[in-house]
Order: C-alpha cells, then structure tokens, then sequence
C-alpha cells in the first residue's frame, strides 16, 4: 500500500520512486483522454501544440447546438443567422444526446446534422466544412480531432458558438478547381466590396436576392457572368463573376465553398452558400492549372468601409488621380518605375515591389487578367481598381520574381515526443511545480487543513529553487526527497489525493509547458 502510494504521488510530482515517469501536461499514451464518460465535455490539451501546425489539414464535420447566449466564431464558421431560444444547459444536454448516438452509430451523422445543427451553412451539406487548416479552427475543435480517428465522432466540444459535435472526414487529393462566384453581401459582411456596389442590405435581403439569382441560373445557366456583373459585390464581379484555378487545399478560400464547389460538374452552379462575406453562389469552370504572372507593382489605396488598407486617407478619386500621375512617370524612361513611391502612406503596399500575382489572387482581383494581355516589359494600360486600391503595374519574368512559399502538407496532427525528466528544460519543471503548489493551495477540496497547504507549497516551491540551483542528474534525487517528505507529514491518503489532483490538472492545463497560463 505504501509502495503504491508513493508511486501515485511521484507520478504527480513528475518522477516515479523507480524509473521513469512521463510528466508532460498531457496523458502519456500521446494525448488521449484517459477515460471519458458519457458527461464529458471536451478534450484535455493535446501535444501536437509543442510543434509546428503549419501545413496541417483536418478533414472536418461537425453539429452545432447553439444556444441564447452563443457568438459567431471570429474566423471560419458562417455567422450565426439567429440564436436559439434554448439555455446553455439544454443545448449541453442535447449534445450530449447527440455524441452518445454518433459514437455508436457515425454513419448517422449526415442525417442528423441536416435535423439538428444550428449552422445553417453546412447543415444541409451534412455537417460537411472540408479540408481545414489547423491553426484556423478554435483550439477546442483542434484537441477533440486528435482524439478520433477517420470516420469516428467526438465527444460534445464547447466554443463560443455553442456545442460541437466533430466528426474526422477523409480529404480527397489536391486538385485544381475552376471558380466563378456571385457574391451577395450585407451590411455586416467581411468582404472588401467593389466601391461602386454600396450595400446596405440585411442579412435576410441578402438571402432572399441570393435566392432570386439561384432561380434566375435554373431557368437560364449561360446568364452567370451577366448577373455576377450586375448583382456580386466582390471585385470578381466585374469579370463576370471569374475568380481563376483554385486549389482545393487552398487555404485563403472558406473550405465550406471549396467542398461544394468540388461536388459540382463543370459548368455547374451551387445553391446560395451562407459564408463570412456574404451569400455566395458558385459555378465551376474549366480549369487545367493555376496561372501566375511576374510583375513590378505599387497601389494607392483609399478611404472606404471596407479596404485592406485600412489607414488610407486619401479618397477614391483623389486615390484614381495620383495613381494615372504616378503611371505617366513610370513611362517616362527605364527605372523610372523603380523610383516611384506614394506620397504621405506607410502601408507596404504603397512602395514598389516585385512579386508574383496569382489569377485567383484576390488581393489584386483582376491584375492578372490585365498582366495575362501584356508583352515582358510593358505597363498596364491605365491602373487596376482592386481591394488594395488603384494599382499600378509592369509584367515581369516569372523566373525573376521570388518564388510563393510551399507549406509542406500534412493530414494528421504531430505527435511530439513527451518531455519526460530527462529532456526538459529546468524552466519547464520549475513553471510546473509552482503551478502545482498554487493550485492546491487555492483548492479546499483535497480536505487539507491551512497548514498542511502550506506545507505542500513550501515543499513544492523548495523543490523548484533545488533544481534550478542543480545540474539534470540531481533532478531524481530531489524529487525522492519531496516525495518521503510529504508522504511522512500528510499521511498515505492526502498524498494520494494529492496525486489524483494531480491528474486532474493534466487535463486543464495547456499541452505546453510554456510558463504561462493556458487560454
């Protein structure tokens, strides 16, 4: 008994009395919760937060269950068109009801994601979103997806849009895709829209003119550049709705639309999509690869709601007038270009660079159409009204342009190894016996009298100054003696409870042991 004690106890205290022991701030089987019953909300931190999660794609599902006091997520999910009326506490129940179902039965999960989710943009989708990047889901939804495995459904996840039941999908193989869109925006929309549209509709006139054009392409599909021309607000409306090649694990485009979009045979067209800019209907086109174009550029940007230069403080047509000012001097002699700047900005946009422009590259919608009808060396004809503002521009060699970083792809979260007692840093050890002896020292429920607390802080925090002060092969020692210590002042069964705490705090607390406290 006192063997197993101290075994529980050492574990808390990151050594056991004989070996070694994982004392990462996650499980050690890799991050998988321990055990999880049937009133689990959530996944401990996970250890994939200790790497790089550039580059890594999760094929997503999910259910929401919304409630009163739920807010649209700040990136990724469509806005939340209305909140339920349902409590907090009813919406934790109903997706508890719903994992419960799903864990036994994941090939239900369309049919009851298209009954039951709160997120009206991929309900009817089957609770698809597709192909996401990592580092662009909330940290909640990134922990539960490593915790089930392809085609396996996940315990309810809370954010601040609500409840989410996960599912892990299968992502198909990159390929290009040929996108043409109509967007219909609204007042709240996050969308850099083409100045001559100024919208002030809701988000319900929004769907009501999105449905409109839907039935407009039933009765008559070759009218889409026609009405992309007339009714999208994004700046690839005035090409008739033509955005170029995409790729299907781009990450700027929303994944909800490239998973439609990916569903649709060439030259066919989606219903109105709900996304963060706005309704969006999509047509695909044929597309063989993406296009990029060499070119020597600068832009002026200008005052409006929307922009990405948000500091301009020039007006559009004071913005126009610099611009065709600046392009007179480009044509006035070889390496006039180069001299050139806009006077009175700070943005970097606004100092002559020389980068690759993408056909789908939505910063500067519609340059390449105009730099695809240029010889090597020649401007453009007058300047390119985009979401920067009005550029200007020269074609370039390709060869002579930096080169678009890759990210290497990967489709499954890493797995860093632990950091056990022989490779972590002392920093690391130190931040975690203080977060230890803090948290016990806050917490009546390990029935510890005032001074029994502080005797457990004054040990662990001992402990931390002894190794701090000693080399790594005086770290097992040190521990053993706070290990006799405790054990002889607090008896077997408060270092028990000590230890079980312990566990606990494994859970909460961030898969990196960083020195601070996790969100």
């Amino acid at each position: 008994m006192r063997l197993e004690a101290q075994r529980r106890l050492g574990a808390a205290l990151l050594l056991a009395l004989h070996g070694f022991a994982c004392f990462s701030l996650f499980a050690c089987d890799g991050g998988h919760a321990r055990s999880l019953d049937e009133e689990r909300i959530g996944y401990p931190r996970g250890p994939w937060w200790r790497a790089d999660l550039n580059g890594t794609v999760l094929g997503v599902a999910h259910i929401l269950i919304a409630h009163g006091q739920s807010e649209s997520e700040p990136v990724l999910l469509a806005p939340l068109i209305t909140r339920p009326r349902r409590t907090r506490e009813q919406a934790r129940e109903r997706a508890l009801r719903l994992s419960a179902e799903l864990r036994a039965h994941p090939e239900r999960f369309a049919a009851l994601a298209a009954s039951h989710s709160d997120d009206t943009a991929t309900a009817s989708l089957g609770g698809q979103i597709g192909a996401v990047y990592a580092m662009d889901l909330p940290a909640p939804l990134v922990d539960a997806l490593g915790n089930v495995a392809l085609g396996e459904c996940s315990y309810p996840v809370e954010t601040m849009s609500g409840f989410h039941v996960l599912k892990r999908v299968p992502i198909a193989p990159a390929r290009t895709l040929g996108l043409q869109e109509i967007v219909i925006s609204h007042a709240d929309a996050e969308l850099v829209r083409r100045p001559e549209h100024d919208v002030h509709r809701t988000l319900e006139e929004a769907r009501q003119l999105a449905q409109q054009v839907a039935a407009s392409l039933r009765e008559d599909p070759t009218r889409f550049e026609q009405l992309a021309r007339t009714y999208s607000d994004a700046y690839s409306g005035r090409d008739g709705g033509l955005v170029g090649a995409v790729s299907s694990l781009d990450r700027l485009a929303a994944p909800t639309s490239i998973h439609v979009l990916s569903g649709l045979d060439v030259g066919g067209t989606s219903a109105p999509l709900l996304t963060r800019q706005g309704y969006v209907v999509l047509r695909r086109h044929h597309a063989e690869s993406a296009v990029d174009y060499g070119a020597t550029l600068l832009a002026v940007p200008y005052r409006r709601e929307s922009s990405l230069a948000p500091d301009a403080q020039r007006t559009r047509l004071e913005a126009e007038s610099l611009a065709r000012e600046l392009l007179q001097r480009a044509r006035s002699g070889p390496g006039s270009f180069q001299g050139l700047s806009v006077p009175d900005c700070a943005s970097e946009v606004c100092a002559v660079s020389t980068l690759r422009v993408g056909e789908a590259d939505r910063a500067y919608a519609g340059l390449a159409a105009r730099l695809a009808k240029l010889s090597l060396g020649d401007l453009v004809a007058e300047p390119v009204d985009t979401p920067f503002g009005f550029v200007i521009a020269r074609r370039e060699r390709l060869e002579d342009t930096p080169a678009r970083s890759a990210l290497a792809l990967r489709f499954e979260l890493p797995r860093p190894a632990p950091i056990t007692l022989d490779n972590a840093e002392p920093g690391q050890i130190i931040w975690y016996l203080e977060e230890l002896a803090d948290r016990i020292d806050e917490t009546a429920a390990l029935g510890l009298s005032a001074d029994e607390r502080r005797q457990v802080r004054d040990a662990l925090y001992n402990t931390a100054a002894s190794i701090a002060a000693s080399d790594a092969a005086a770290r097992g020692d040190i521990v053993a003696a706070t290990l006799r210590e405790l054990t002889l002042a607090l008896g077997l069964q408060k270092a028990i409870a000590i230890a079980e705490f312990h566990e606990r705090l494994l859970a909460s607390l961030s898969g990196t042991i960083t020195g601070t406290r996790p969100e």
